[in-house]
């Protein structure tokens, strides 16, 4: 019994020590509004705008994270909040970058890579990603267009349903 009991213990023991080291900063949202809320509890909270897109809901407007001018995007799926998408000029990543990682802890990734702007100059690409167990933080300083920075927030719920769609 004895056995049993130092067994039990330590097997908890590990998996409290082993579950906290995974991401202690893993978000439960953003801005106060948490993964899985409605729609009307953002636009309420936060006084933005919504409309339709694709059968779901976007909701979002202009923004500062710190002193930085962004762009925040809310998605609704199913009129649940499972993606918070962030743009912002790219000469300001680096202040966007700093503000993450106070917030959410060095990233877990790290991928640079070199492209060619849009006027074939080469420039370095960085991205940074977190991954937790329901959530997934990305920061990029060039989107697909390389037109701004980009981050992303979202349930890996809803970003493994969209992977298999």
């Amino acid at each position: 019994m004895k056995k049993l009991i130092f067994c039990l213990t330590f097997l908890f023991c590990v998996t409290a020590i082993f579950a906290s080291e995974k991401w202690p900063q893993e978000p439960k949202g953003f801005r106060g509004i948490d993964f899985g809320s409605n729609e009307s509890t953002a636009t309420h909270k936060l006084g933005i705008q919504c409309l339709d897109s694709q059968g779901n809901r976007l909701c979002g407007g202009p923004s500062k994270i710190g002193d930085v001018d962004v762009t925040h995007t809310f998605l609704f799926v199913k009129d649940k909040l499972v993606q918070v998408s962030i743009s912002f000029n790219t000469h300001s990543y680096e202040s966007v970058k700093s503000m993450f990682i106070k917030n959410y802890g060095q990233p877990m990734k790290v991928k640079k890579t070199t492209l060619q702007d849009q006027q074939g100059a080469n420039v370095e690409k960085e991205s940074l990603a977190w991954e937790g167990d329901k959530v997934m933080v990305f920061i990029t300083n060039y989107n697909a267009n390389q037109t701004s920075g980009l981050a992303s927030i979202a349930t890996e719920e809803w970003l493994d349903q969209n992977e298999k769609n």
